[in-house]
């Protein structure tokens, strides 16, 4: 207002090109969320270039037209201050030229040093089920002799994936069906709140019990050691002790087997063996027809509910394996290598992608020594995270809104992910970083995309 400017005019156009948008008239954009691993289908709404709502897609299989919190504060989350403005080298701000020349030789000597000593390259991340950012990073490991890819959740469903190999001989997570069950338990799994995929289930869970479309509406039981959102929902909770909650288990697939005439190890019952009685006539009454959900971590446990589901004829019907989830793929088994490897000298270079270990693993402190042992470190954190400030180079990727990929949250369930805004900062996408130093002079994500799903 006090600067002389030179005279301007604002003249509004007699015709609009094609798809351009009208100054404060909104424009919804289909993507795919990135705010958690559940990769619900979104609807993003942008006013005059930007961002500012997000909604669930109702054609998404997954989200239904819903979102959770996480998907909800994405848009603050895009455009928050702490994100990284550019890439970092030793912790000072550097060009991607600067980052490119330090990272690129430098793998190509571990390559080659790998090939001769064994030891060399690891790949640290969240879950990935991009399908392609899945083959990008084989493709990836497969230029570096001996590199490993290990997959660390902070919430962990590793002994299911491993129960379900020795159960039914598929390393896998089920998918649940909540709206095909006139019975649901939950043993510790908080499936309305955190658990797995909330948004997928809390909709299913709520098309079963329309009182419109039932005549008897399906019961919850929850059986847990702490309230959950989901406990609090139950049509009957029962509340049991940590170390209690394989004895419940066990309780039920006794009540069960005996109703199969079938032999089941004794056990004593945790709590009231009348309430017990209850949820195990409910269940095998309702055979194929219910469904539990275990969030134990446990694999003794998890075994016992699968012994449970197959009784109960749940297999196929409630539960299918057959097009498992692929939204929690955390092996801490892998991690726990990948730690080991680390202090004994055996990784010449680290990349960490969408994960922070030092902020939510149980052994932090341990990992920071062992990153102590790795020359080569690199972080595509978006933010200076607790991780992050002990790598060497700091290659932020775009934020999800900033970005195109795509997801396969489910098997056989597939989704794309579009920006709808341009990068604010001077970050990079992951897949065009990983290009990059695999030799690709002008890599570009959107192409990369479609190159993917055209082969």
């Amino acid at each position: 207002s006090c600067t002389p400017i030179p005279e301007r005019q604002a003249v509004p156009p007699l015709a609009l090109a094609e798809g351009a948008p009208l100054p404060g008239v909104e424009t919804w954009y289909a993507t795919s969320c990135g705010g958690c691993g559940a990769g619900c289908g979104l609807l993003a709404k942008t006013r005059d270039g930007r961002p500012i709502k997000i909604e669930g897609n109702p054609a998404s299989p997954i989200s239904g037209g819903a979102t959770c919190a996480s998907g909800q504060a994405a848009v603050l989350s895009l455009y928050d201050d702490q994100r990284l403005k550019g890439p970092l080298l030793h912790g000072r701000p550097a060009s991607w030229a600067e980052v490119d020349a330090f990272v690129v030789p430098r793998l190509a000597a571990i390559s080659a040093q790998s090939a001769a000593r064994g030891s060399g390259l690891a790949l640290l991340t969240g879950t990935i089920h991009s399908p392609s950012h899945r083959r990008l990073i084989a493709d990836f490991l497969a230029r570096h002799p001996g590199a490993r890819h290990a997959v660390w959740e902070p919430v962990s469903l590793a002994a299911t994936w491993e129960a379900n190999r020795r159960s039914f001989g598929r390393e896998a997570i089920p998918r649940y069906h909540f709206d095909r069950a006139r019975v649901v338990v939950g043993l510790e799994a908080d499936f309305l709140g955190t658990w797995l995929s909330p948004v997928e289930h809390a909709r299913a869970w709520a098309r079963s019990r329309r009182p419109e479309s039932n005549d008897v509406l399906p019961r919850h039981y929850q059986i847990e050691s702490g309230m959950s959102l989901t406990g609090g929902r139950a049509d009957r909770r029962l509340a049991v002790l940590p170390s209690e909650l394989g004895l419940a288990a066990l309780a039920l697939v006794r009540r069960a087997a005996r109703r199969a005439g079938e032999a089941a190890p004794e056990a004593p019952d945790p709590g009231d063996p009348r309430v017990l009685d209850a949820i195990a006539d409910d269940l095998w009454q309702h055979r194929g027809e219910s469904l539990v959900a275990c969030g134990v971590n446990d694999l003794a446990v998890q075994t016992a509910v699968n012994r449970l589901n197959f009784l109960l004829g749940n297999l196929g019907r409630t539960i299918d394996l057959d097009r498992p989830s692929l939204q929690n793929q955390g092996d801490e088994a892998a991690v726990a290598g990948l730690i080991a490897a680390m202090e004994h000298g055996e990784i010449q270079g680290l990349l960490l992608w969408g994960v922070n270990p030092l902020y939510d693993h149980p052994e932090a402190g341990r990992i920071a020594r062992a990153l102590g042992n790795v020359p080569l470190k690199v972080s595509f954190a978006e933010q200076l995270d607790e991780t992050a400030v002990l790598a060497d180079v700091v290659a932020p990727d775009h934020h999800f809104l900033e970005s195109w990929g795509d997801a396969e949250p489910a098997e056989g369930c597939f989704g794309l992910r579009q920006p709808a805004i341009a990068p604010l900062f001077d970050t990079r996408a992951v897949p065009v970083s990983l290009l990059r130093w695999m030799g690709e002079e002008q890599p570009d994500a959107y192409h990369h995309l479609r190159e993917h799903w055209q082969r």
